[in-house]
């Protein structure tokens, strides 16, 4: 477990004979993450008051602008004005900039709040790497049809421990990186969220209108090359979009899957 500012970061390994702390590119991380540390408190200023046109000087600040870019230009944004602050993704952003560190012979799992990225190696497995004590987080990856040895995801909601903004209950992304996987998902809050106005969670038109409305930006963020998978939950209603399988997906607590 290792700290940054005030947030608690996960990474595990699976190794035979191996600890963590006694491979070699182990010992340079906390050096790493303390490198990080300075230039973000002032690109953290810098982003949030300009956004995607902030010139960030470390290296976490330009990873945290060059994936809300790209999710801006996967939704063709004119307007950020009404989208969450950029700044506000920087853990999927240090989850990226993590794996990096990871040699790309070792399975990996690397996990800030409620936003993951993983790699598996021969016949590593998620549980393996600790995936079993983060099960809402790693559902929408155990339900697709066709598994993935490397990839990222996100979670939030009502349900989640972390990120719980928003009206849906549950909302899961399933991508490549975690940084874009991470914006991505707190646009997709805010703009469900915006649709909700005069929502008091009884109405199932208008349960479907929200879900409906969340899964047009997953389409464009899977469109994009973003987004492998996603799904959307909402008083016991819910929406896939990708190669997902509802029937695993139980803790969303969806009884009918669209």
């Amino acid at each position: 477990m290792f700290q940054f500012q005030d947030v608690s970061i996960q990474l595990s390994t699976h190794a035979e004979g191996q600890k963590l702390q006694d491979q070699a590119w182990f010992g340079g991380l906390p050096e790493f993450l303390e490198g990080l540390t300075g230039d973000w408190q002032s690109d953290e200023e810098l982003l949030s008051a300009r956004g995607v046109d902030a010139l960030p000087r470390g290296l976490l600040g330009r990873a945290v602008a060059e994936a809300a870019r790209n999710v801006h230009q996967a939704l063709r944004v004119t307007d950020p004005s009404s989208l969450p602050a950029i700044a506000d993704s920087y853990r999927g952003a240090l989850v990226d900039l993590l794996m990096e560190q990871v040699p790309d012979d070792v399975p990996v799992l690397v996990k800030v709040g409620d936003v993951a990225r993983f790699r598996l190696v021969g016949d590593s497995t998620l549980d393996q790497l600790g995936a079993d004590e983060a099960a809402l987080l790693f559902e929408a990856v155990r339900g697709l049809e066709v598994p993935i040895h490397a990839g990222a995801v996100g979670v939030g909601g009502a349900r989640c421990e972390d990120f719980t903004d928003g009206v849906a209950d549950a909302i899961a992304l399933v991508g490549g990186a975690a940084a874009s996987t991470a914006y991505g998902l707190k646009v997709l809050h805010t703009q469900m969220s915006a649709a909700s106005q005069g929502f008091d969670g009884t109405d199932v038109d208008q349960i479907w209108f929200l879900l409906s409305r969340g899964v047009k930006t997953l389409s464009m963020l899977q469109a994009g090359g973003l987004v492998r998978a996603g799904a959307l939950s909402l008083r016991g209603r819910g929406r896939l979009v990708g190669p997902l399988s509802g029937d695993h997906m139980l803790r969303f607590g969806v009884s009918d899957w669209r």
